[in-house]
């Protein structure tokens, strides 16, 4: 289930230095990531499941 959330981070780490908004922006789902994890286990699948299309939101937005 958290192919698509490791694939995100992979793409982030790839990208030009100059590109930090995004990289700060992919750290902070992964915290949310973590934070669902760990306190609310149950919506993970549900958060994976959108997380592709909101990854392409954060690129446009950030990248």
């Amino acid at each position: 289930l958290q192919d698509g959330f490791n694939k995100m981070m992979a793409a982030s780490r790839r990208i030009l230095p100059e590109t930090d908004r995004l990289i700060v922006a992919a750290g902070v789902v992964e915290d949310f990531a973590a934070f669902l994890s760990e306190k609310h286990p149950s919506l993970m699948v549900g958060f994976l499941d959108v997380l592709p299309e909101f990854q392409q939101i954060v690129e446009k937005k950030y990248g």
